[in-house]
């Protein structure tokens, strides 16, 4: 499911997760923002400002724990091969 940003809360993703579905927000742009649906349970971020995004992604997988960066990448190459 789409939310705007201006919409979704805590409680409709946990919602929305409770009939398996994902949560997909819209339109993130400001930094604030970003952060805030990195950090959270949300499955999807659409946003204009791409670059923007994947820096703060990176300084966030940086400063993860190892077993997080290695279910990460197990998760990541899982996904690459059922999509194959």
């Amino acid at each position: 499911m789409l939310f705007s940003e201006d919409f979704v809360t805590e409680n409709h993703i946990e919602q929305i997760h409770k009939h398996n579905k994902k949560a997909i927000v819209w339109t993130v742009n400001s930094p604030d923002s970003m952060k805030k649906y990195l950090d959270s349970a949300v499955d999807g971020i659409i946003t204009d400002r791409v670059n923007d995004i994947l820096r703060l992604k990176r300084k966030k997988l940086d400063i993860r724990s190892d077993k997080d960066l290695v279910y990460d990448l197990l998760e990541s190459s899982l996904l690459d091969k059922s999509n194959s």
